[in-house]
Protein backbone atom coordinates (compact mmCIF):
# COMPACT_ATOMS: atom_id res chain seq x y z
CA UNK A 1 0.00 0.00 0.00
CA UNK A 2 1.48 3.67 -0.74
CA UNK A 3 1.21 6.51 1.12
CA UNK A 4 0.63 9.72 -1.20
CA UNK A 5 1.41 12.90 0.29
CA UNK A 6 -1.33 15.87 -0.34
CA UNK A 7 1.20 19.15 -0.66
CA UNK A 8 -1.16 22.15 0.21
CA UNK A 9 -1.63 24.69 -2.64
CA UNK A 10 -0.11 28.24 -1.10
CA UNK A 11 -2.40 31.21 -1.24
CA UNK A 12 0.11 34.00 -0.56
CA UNK A 13 0.19 35.58 -4.44
CA UNK A 14 -3.63 35.83 -3.55
CA UNK A 15 -4.22 39.00 -2.38
CA UNK A 16 -2.07 42.15 -1.73
CA UNK A 17 -2.09 41.88 2.25
CA UNK A 18 -0.85 37.97 2.18
CA UNK A 19 1.91 38.86 -0.69
CA UNK A 20 3.33 41.59 1.45
CA UNK A 21 3.06 39.66 4.70
CA UNK A 22 4.94 37.46 2.88
CA UNK A 23 7.95 39.78 1.58
CA UNK A 24 7.96 41.19 5.19
CA UNK A 25 8.91 38.50 6.70
CA UNK A 26 11.81 38.04 4.29
CA UNK A 27 13.48 40.88 6.54
CA UNK A 28 11.49 39.91 9.28
CA UNK A 29 11.81 35.93 10.50
CA UNK A 30 15.05 34.19 11.85
CA UNK A 31 18.23 33.27 10.26
CA UNK A 32 18.01 29.83 11.86
CA UNK A 33 14.52 29.67 9.82
CA UNK A 34 15.14 30.76 6.68
CA UNK A 35 15.04 27.63 4.53
CA UNK A 36 12.48 26.24 5.87
CA UNK A 37 10.47 29.67 5.87
CA UNK A 38 11.57 29.96 2.12
CA UNK A 39 10.01 26.46 1.23
CA UNK A 40 6.78 28.12 2.09
CA UNK A 41 6.48 31.33 -0.32
CA UNK A 42 9.42 30.05 -3.54
CA UNK A 43 9.44 27.31 -5.74
CA UNK A 44 12.70 25.06 -5.70
CA UNK A 45 13.41 26.53 -9.12
CA UNK A 46 13.31 30.00 -8.04
CA UNK A 47 14.98 32.32 -10.21
CA UNK A 48 15.51 36.38 -9.13
CA UNK A 49 16.90 39.30 -11.15
CA UNK A 50 17.58 42.64 -9.83
CA UNK A 51 18.05 45.85 -11.62
CA UNK A 52 18.99 48.92 -10.13
CA UNK A 53 19.15 52.34 -10.96
CA UNK A 54 23.42 51.75 -11.04
CA UNK A 55 22.37 49.59 -14.05
CA UNK A 56 24.16 46.15 -12.31
CA UNK A 57 21.96 43.27 -13.14
CA UNK A 58 22.31 40.54 -10.30
CA UNK A 59 20.42 37.04 -11.18
CA UNK A 60 20.20 34.52 -8.26
CA UNK A 61 19.29 30.67 -8.47
CA UNK A 62 17.26 29.41 -5.24
CA UNK A 63 20.18 28.49 -3.31
CA UNK A 64 22.06 32.18 -3.98
CA UNK A 65 18.12 33.46 -2.58
CA UNK A 66 18.26 31.42 0.49
CA UNK A 67 22.14 33.44 1.17
CA UNK A 68 20.76 36.70 0.03
CA UNK A 69 17.40 36.59 2.38
CA UNK A 70 19.86 34.96 5.28
CA UNK A 71 21.93 38.38 4.88
CA UNK A 72 18.73 40.64 5.04
CA UNK A 73 18.01 38.80 7.92
CA UNK A 74 21.62 39.58 9.69
CA UNK A 75 21.84 42.93 8.28
CA UNK A 76 21.13 45.82 10.75
CA UNK A 77 18.42 47.30 8.02
CA UNK A 78 15.81 48.32 10.79
CA UNK A 79 12.85 48.48 9.16
CA UNK A 80 10.64 51.35 9.82
CA UNK A 81 7.82 50.78 7.76
CA UNK A 82 6.48 48.30 4.38
CA UNK A 83 3.56 48.65 2.55
CA UNK A 84 2.10 47.65 -1.21
CA UNK A 85 0.69 50.31 -2.92
CA UNK A 86 -0.13 48.78 -5.91
CA UNK A 87 -0.85 45.15 -6.83
CA UNK A 88 -2.14 43.53 -9.71
CA UNK A 89 -2.72 39.59 -10.04
CA UNK A 90 -3.48 38.07 -13.52
CA UNK A 91 -3.62 33.97 -13.69
CA UNK A 92 0.27 33.19 -13.25
CA UNK A 93 1.50 36.77 -13.57
CA UNK A 94 1.57 38.87 -10.54
CA UNK A 95 3.32 43.35 -10.60
CA UNK A 96 3.73 44.87 -7.31
CA UNK A 97 5.12 48.19 -6.65
CA UNK A 98 5.66 48.52 -2.84
CA UNK A 99 7.11 51.59 -0.28
CA UNK A 100 9.98 50.48 2.32
CA UNK A 101 11.87 52.65 4.47
CA UNK A 102 14.55 51.48 6.70
CA UNK A 103 17.19 52.84 9.35
CA UNK A 104 20.43 52.50 8.17
CA UNK A 105 23.54 52.02 10.90
CA UNK A 106 24.37 55.54 10.68
CA UNK A 107 20.55 56.28 11.89
CA UNK A 108 19.61 57.87 8.77
CA UNK A 109 15.83 56.57 7.60
CA UNK A 110 16.14 55.60 4.05
CA UNK A 111 13.19 55.07 1.32
CA UNK A 112 13.39 52.70 -1.67
CA UNK A 113 10.27 52.03 -4.07
CA UNK A 114 10.68 48.86 -5.75
CA UNK A 115 8.48 47.13 -8.72
CA UNK A 116 8.34 43.40 -8.72
CA UNK A 117 6.94 41.15 -11.72
CA UNK A 118 6.82 37.85 -10.45
CA UNK A 119 5.69 34.05 -12.18
CA UNK A 120 3.75 32.08 -9.87
CA UNK A 121 4.04 28.26 -9.85
CA UNK A 122 0.70 25.68 -9.85
CA UNK A 123 1.24 25.05 -6.33
CA UNK A 124 0.94 28.64 -5.39
CA UNK A 125 4.68 29.63 -4.69
CA UNK A 126 6.52 32.34 -5.94
CA UNK A 127 8.76 30.98 -9.30
CA UNK A 128 10.69 33.90 -10.52
CA UNK A 129 11.03 37.56 -9.86
CA UNK A 130 12.14 40.58 -11.79
CA UNK A 131 12.60 43.27 -9.53
CA UNK A 132 13.60 47.18 -10.07
CA UNK A 133 14.41 49.36 -7.20
CA UNK A 134 14.44 53.09 -6.88
CA UNK A 135 16.44 54.23 -3.42
CA UNK A 136 15.15 57.87 -2.82
CA UNK A 137 17.18 60.76 -0.78
CA UNK A 138 17.39 59.84 3.24
CA UNK A 139 14.26 61.12 5.11
CA UNK A 140 14.23 64.22 7.06
CA UNK A 141 11.98 63.77 10.29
Amino acid sequence: MSTSISIQKANLADARETFEAALLSLFTGKVENTESDLEKIFHPDFTFRDSREDGLVKHKDYADWVKHVKFLRTADIGLVDFKIVQFLRDGSLLAERHIAQGKGPDGKVVQSETMIFAEIAEDGRVKSIVENVNLNEPVKK
